[in-house]
């Protein structure tokens, strides 16, 4: 029991030394991600999409679109917008009488990676 505690101890101790070295590790690279997206509004199905828009994210690189169909469902990845100034997603991919839900995150582009930021809040119209 003696030899376990000490063993244990040892493992702990060395283990508090490692370097830190993932590139997007915003503790070890004083990167920071970006902020949550926020204001976004999503308008009813009309003209055979749903109408999506947020307010820009700074320092971002592009946004990640999820979407479900329940409140509290699974969020799947749905679309990428690569150009950080587009604030506004139209959304054609839908069924007819389905109701959907969406969240959006910004992101970061660092070493042909993404860091992407906390994802806004969960929204529909």
């Amino acid at each position: 029991m003696k030899k376990l505690l000490i063993f244990i101890i040892v493992i702990i101790s060395f283990s508090c030394s490692l370097k830190r070295d993932n590139p997007l590790d915003p503790n070890a690279s004083g990167i920071v991600e970006p902020i949550r997206v926020s204001g976004m509004v999503v308008s009813p199905p009309a003209a055979n999409h749903i109408n999506i828009s947020w307010d820009q994210t700074p320092e971002c690189d592009g946004y990640i679109i999820y979407r479900s169909q329940s409140y509290y469902g699974e969020y799947a990845f749905h679309k990428e917008i690569t150009h950080n100034e587009t604030t506004e997603f139209d959304d054609y991919d839908y069924i007819s009488g389905t109701h959907y839900y969406y969240m959006i995150s910004a992101y970061k582009e660092i070493n042909e990676r993404k860091l992407e930021g906390l994802r806004s809040e969960k929204k529909t119209w």
